[in-house]
């Protein structure tokens, strides 16, 4: 299978009920990286072990059909009665994402969640011709880490709001900041320069900004818990297209690859 879009939607289906976990993003990743080493192991070598490098952003996943009809909340997870949940794949290199279909492909099952799915759904989507001041949404939610916070941590989920205890004078304005210099860390990746153009965020009212707090690793030393705190919400970006169009492709903030900063157009 021949991707022509850097983007594509996966429907995924079992035979029965099945709770789609709220703490997803390890077993996400765990996903595409198999389907990816499924197909090429070089890839998938590289996508894992190479830290600087160009990778993939995935959405979170979502049960398909109508809340209280096809799925509903229960302090385990999502229970999805429609037996289907949807997810996006992006990324800004052709061989990753020719990778990943060609492993999806291949693989006669996808277990996830403890459930064994089939790939119903392989759906390449067309990329937007613009993204600057365009109102977006976040497929799955926005993390933003300082690694230097003034407080003496080791690390700080930073929040595009101004929240309690916040070691900053003007959180949001660290926020912004952050984004964008890790949108500049992977435009340099993907170009081979330094993106010296205009850049600026816009929170939007709606979607309205939602919190979630998720475990986005564990440590390898003592198996801890590693939480993450991001954001859903909706925005707009300004600034050259083609750094827009790494963040579309790529993700904005950190740990796309486990589930985090992906955007579409609302």
């Amino acid at each position: 299978m021949e991707v022509i879009a850097l983007r594509f939607k996966l429907i995924l289906a079992c035979d029965r009920s099945f709770i789609l976990p709220f703490n997803y993003p390890r077993s996400l990743y765990g996903f595409a990286l198999k389907a990816i080493e499924t197909s090429d192991l070089h890839i998938a070598w590289r996508v894992h072990n190479v830290k600087k490098d160009i990778k993939f952003v995935l959405s979170e996943p979502r049960a398909v059909g109508k809340r209280g009809r096809d799925w509903t909340v229960t302090n385990r997870g999502i229970l999805v009665n429609s037996k289907k949940f949807k997810l996006y794949f992006s990324t800004a290199e052709l061989a990753i994402a020719n990778a990943f279909a060609e492993g999806i492909s291949q693989l006669e099952e996808v277990k996830l969640f403890g459930v064994s799915f089939c790939v119903e759904e392989i759906k390449l989507l067309k990329e937007p011709n613009s993204l600057s001041g365009k109102p977006l949404k976040t497929l799955s939610p926005i993390s933003i880490i300082d690694n230097n916070p003034p407080n003496g941590k080791h690390q700080w989920d930073v929040s595009p709001f101004q929240s309690k205890n916040s070691p900053y004078k003007n959180e949001p304005l660290v926020w912004k900041h952050l984004l964008f210099e890790n949108l500049r860390s992977k435009y340099l990746m993907l170009h081979g320069e330094t993106y010296e153009g205009s850049f600026d965020i816009e929170i939007l009212d709606k979607p309205r900004l939602k919190e979630k707090r998720l475990i986005a690793d564990r440590d390898k030393k003592t198996g801890k818990p590693i939480w993450a705190i991001a954001w859903h919400l909706g925005l707009k970006l300004y600034g050259d297209e083609d750094l827009l169009n790494v963040g579309y492709q790529l993700g904005v903030g950190v740990r796309n690859t486990h589930g985090f900063g992906m955007i579409e157009l609302q």
